[in-house]
């Protein structure tokens, strides 16, 4: 069957419709306009849509360029801000450290304040950084953009605000450890500005009574100089030798007191070992017997008590420059007054007092002595070596040795240095000079114009200008009154 095509017959509505497009232009004939169906029509709009579509499209992808490149410019210039930050904390944190040694107080507060400033700018730069990132990426999300929405360039912008992104990270973890480093310096720097504090404060305190010292010394030694008597008081003496000679007194004693407890262990002859020292003396009391033996170790302990340093070595500083050798004698004192000898010698064994240690421990106990006592020579062996023994007895010529040293070292703090002085035996009493170890005696001869004669020196005497500090003596041939 076939079905022939046809078209669709106007109708009247039609054709009216055609020639109403009809329009006069004027009495010199008609123009006719083709008339646009409704499809034509609809088709002519859609185009029109379609490209303001597109130009609306193309103004959107411009508005996201330019928006990710004014993010990856912001990204670049706060990383490029926080490198700087970081550059200048570690020059701050430089002269923070360099301000310790030597210590200068102005120093080390500017950098401290420096360095306070850059943490308030890397603190500073996070707070933004956070701020702006929960306000720039909440509402655009890179990650979910439409590839279809974005060209080539687009894309490649992306990637590198996320390499950004990624890095910028990084190094905010490598600022947080650095900041975690950074308080523990700080903890540390307090804990050491806090001992130094308190070192100068003892510093300080040291100094007022070095100068105190200094001032009564001086003044003393005017007075001294003004008199002119032979012999001043013993009050005009300074307190504190005379305590720091009372003090050697009685370690000599106690040092002597162990040798003779040693000897009666070896089983020695006390008498037979007093006579060696002082042969001839007519003792008042057996008991008297240890004064022999205090005077040979304070004999063999004071002897080249005159030089500036026991003549172990050469130097001449006390005539070169007394001024600042007096001063090096009095810090020393100072210095060694509180210590344990033992630690001091163990610590720095060649110093200067250690080896005053090894020189008057060989001069005072012999060999054989020692032989006797512990029935070998170790303790010599070691000090030949220039090593401190840690013995009790040794220990306890330690604390006789620095008794003997810290008179030594006040003494030449003095000006002029005080002088030692022992009386020789047969010596007349002088009381001006001398003091008897023994009070409750008399002379063996009732003879009014016999006058006492001098055993040995027990303890010697000293003299700070013209006043004198007596020596110990003991006398002879006297008799107990009790």
């Amino acid at each position: 069957m076939v079905m022939a095509s046809f078209q669709k017959q106007p109708s009247f509505g039609d054709l009216v419709q055609k020639f109403s497009q009809v329009r006069i232009l004027g009495s010199g004939g008609v123009k006719v306009y083709d008339v646009a169906t409704p499809d034509e029509v609809a088709v002519d709009r859609k185009g029109v849509e379609d490209d303001d579509c597109f130009h609306e499209a193309e103004s959107d992808s411009l508005d996201e360029r330019d928006e990710l490149s004014q993010k990856v410019q912001d990204l670049e210039n706060l990383i490029a801000d926080v490198f700087v930050t970081i550059s200048a904390l570690k020059a701050a944190y430089v002269e923070l450290q360099a301000a310790h040694a030597p210590y200068d107080p102005e120093k080390l507060q500017l950098a401290d304040k420096a360095v306070i400033l850059q943490f308030k700018k890397l603190s500073d730069w996070k707070r933004l950084f956070r701020e702006k990132q929960k306000l720039a990426f909440s509402g655009v999300s890179l990650s979910r953009t439409p590839k279809s929405s974005l060209e080539d360039g687009d894309e490649d912008m992306v990637k590198k605000v996320q390499e950004l992104q990624s890095t910028l990270f990084q190094k905010e973890k490598m600022l947080e450890t650095c900041t975690m480093h950074i308080k523990s310096y700080q903890r540390e720097l307090e804990e050491k500005s806090a001992e130094i504090e308190n070192l100068q404060n003892s510093l300080g305190k040291v100094s007022a009574k070095r100068d105190k010292l200094e001032r009564h010394f001086r003044r003393l030694c005017r007075s001294a100089k003004s008199s002119n008597g032979l012999v001043l008081e013993l009050s005009a003496i300074p307190r504190l030798f005379e305590l720091i000679v009372e003090e050697a007194k009685e370690a000599a004693s106690s040092f002597a007191g162990l040798l003779i407890t040693s000897m009666q262990s070896a089983q020695w002859d006390l008498d037979a070992a007093a006579c060696s020292i002082e042969p001839g003396i007519i003792y008042a009391s057996p008991d008297h017997k240890r004064f022999a033996f205090e005077s040979y170790v304070c004999h063999r302990m004071f002897s080249g008590f005159e030089n500036e340093n026991f003549y172990i070595n050469g130097s001449l500083s006390s005539i070169m420059d007394p001024e600042k050798h007096r001063h090096e004698c009095l810090l020393q004192f100072e210095d060694m007054r509180s210590m344990d000898p033992l630690e001091l010698v163990s610590i720095t064994p060649d110093c200067l007092f250690g080896r005053f240690c090894h020189r008057k421990y060989l001069h005072l106990v012999h060999e054989k002595m020692e032989e006797c006592f512990f029935g070998h020579s170790q303790h010599r062996a070691q000090v030949l070596k220039g090593e401190h023994p840690r013995s009790r007895f040794y220990q306890s010529f330690l604390k006789f040795a620095k008794a003997v040293w810290l008179v030594h070292r006040l003494a030449f703090s003095f000006s002029p240095a005080v002088n030692i002085f022992q009386v020789r035996r047969n010596s007349e009493f002088h009381p001006d000079y001398m003091e008897s170890v023994v009070q409750k005696i008399k002379m063996r001869d009732d003879n009014p114009n016999s006058h006492p004669k001098v055993g040995l020196t027990v303890t010697p005497g000293f003299c700070v200008g013209k006043a004198v500090l007596k020596c110990q003596v003991y006398l002879d041939d006297m008799v107990a009154t009790e």
